[in-house]
């Protein structure tokens, strides 16, 4: 009888003592499925975390390529920027070439509208007044015609006839602005009172 009881007892402690590993080798997977997935989850945020601080730093080399960038003058009809991307005040040979630069590209793009021209070529374009909204350049420059030289309106003034061009001539142009850009004042005409004489080009 002391035997079966023993035995009993013994069994009894062994299915518990199994229990027992059975619960700690589940709550030991559970754990490490657990372990896993998180760690899975952490590269997930920390792969996340990367792409949005990738993402800020090239929007910030972005807006900083964009601030530190020199205007193209050649192509900006509104007005004079006030400094450079160093916040140097500009110097007065670089206002006079803005306005000469751009005196040169709305007359070229005047030019360009000619019917009666074939080709042109401008030679020099220089900036001698400037206010807000207004500026005048003293322009050298060829053409060549359409047709004939020897009739041709444009050697009305000055130039000279060298083969099927007009070289040489010489102008004072107004430009003012319009709408906030600066445009080339065809209403103020080309004042052709211009010579090597009376201005050195």
């Amino acid at each position: 009888m002391a035997e079966k009881e023993s035995i009993k007892v013994g069994l009894g402690t062994t299915v518990c003592i199994f229990i027992i590993i059975l619960l700690i080798v589940g709550l030991g997977i559970t754990y490490y499925l657990g372990f896993v997935k998180n760690n899975e989850r952490i590269s997930e945020l920390e792969a996340q975390i990367v792409a949005l601080e990738n993402d800020k730093a090239k929007l910030e080399q972005e807006n900083q390529t964009n601030n530190l960038q020199t205007k193209d003058t050649s192509d900006d009809k509104t007005s004079l920027p006030i400094s450079d991307s160093t916040n140097k005040e500009i110097t007065e040979k670089e206002v006079m070439d803005w306005y000469s630069n751009l005196g040169k590209k709305l007359f070229g793009e005047f030019l360009s509208k000619q019917k009666e021209l074939s080709s042109y070529k401008i030679n020099s374009c220089n900036m001698i007044y400037y206010y807000d909204d207004e500026f005048v350049c003293v322009v050298n420059y060829d053409v060549k015609p359409n047709g004939s030289v020897e009739n041709s309106p444009w050697l009305a003034g000055n130039g000279e006839i060298v083969g099927d061009w007009i070289k040489g001539k010489g102008v004072f142009l107004s430009f003012k602005k319009e709408n906030g850009e600066f445009v080339y004042n065809e209403e103020a005409g080309q004042s052709t009172g211009w010579s090597p004489e009376t201005y050195n080009q």
